[in-house]
């Protein structure tokens, strides 16, 4: 398979990890639990001081998860423009796509230990495809060692 088709696969997953999170994100308050209610009712009313501004615990979780929206958004846009030239200097993007390979696999990893399978799966998955790009390089430039910088 292509190095272009992988990391288009790679950014549809990852825009598919994107577009659940922010449906996560914008419905996480819809709940018929009263239990889950009342926490976040308790999480909205009592706010703390976080580096010398005013928050509530969840303001924290807000921002946070905004924070990987974002991040998933511009993740998915890289890798698509990635895509695009790989094939045309793959010595210039390879060491641009490490870093990302990389963040995925935490993702994953913290997917797994902190919220549920289908998010550490997605990045995983994603991490594994972008992996296959690197090692098919690197053993095709014959090279040792992982120059990323």
């Amino acid at each position: 398979m292509k190095s272009k088709l992988l990391l288009r696969i790679s950014a549809g997953l990852s825009c598919f990890f994107a577009i659940g999170h922010t449906i996560g994100h914008f419905t996480r308050k819809d709940t018929t639990d009263p239990v889950k209610k009342s926490i976040l009712q308790q999480m909205d009313e009592h706010a703390f001081d976080y580096g010398g501004s005013l928050r509530s615990l969840s303001d924290n979780y807000e921002g946070m998860s905004l924070f990987l929206i974002t991040t998933l958004v511009l993740l998915t846009i890289l890798l698509w423009q990635i895509s695009s030239k790989i094939e045309e200097n793959k010595s210039l993007y390879i060491p641009l796509l490490i870093p990302i390979m990389g963040c995925f696999y935490v993702f994953a990893v913290l997917s797994t230990i902190y919220f549920f399978m289908v998010p550490a799966i997605t990045c995983f998955l994603t991490a594994i495809l972008i992996s296959f790009i690197c090692i098919r390089y690197y053993r095709q430039q014959k090279i040792t060692h992982l120059s990323i910088f």
